[in-house]
């Protein structure tokens, strides 16, 4: 059953996007991603990647020029 949230239960699965926020990491195609973050874990598979615009600085660059 489909629902259209900002959240998962345990044992649901859903196509979902990362972001990651404090420097890049390299993935493929048909890699598995494994993530935990507190409480919250998540196993998956990386089906699409997006690459990052070279003009939109990263939040690291953006804390080191404050």
């Amino acid at each position: 059953r489909a629902r259209n949230l900002e959240e998962l239960r345990t044992g649901e699965k859903a196509v979902v996007c990362f972001k990651f926020i404090k420097h890049p990491e390299y993935l493929k195609v048909g890699a598995k991603l494994l993530f935990r973050e507190g409480a919250t874990k998540g196993i998956g598979q990386v089906t699409k990647l997006q690459p990052v615009s070279q003009s939109q600085p990263s939040q690291s660059e953006e804390e080191d020029e404050a």
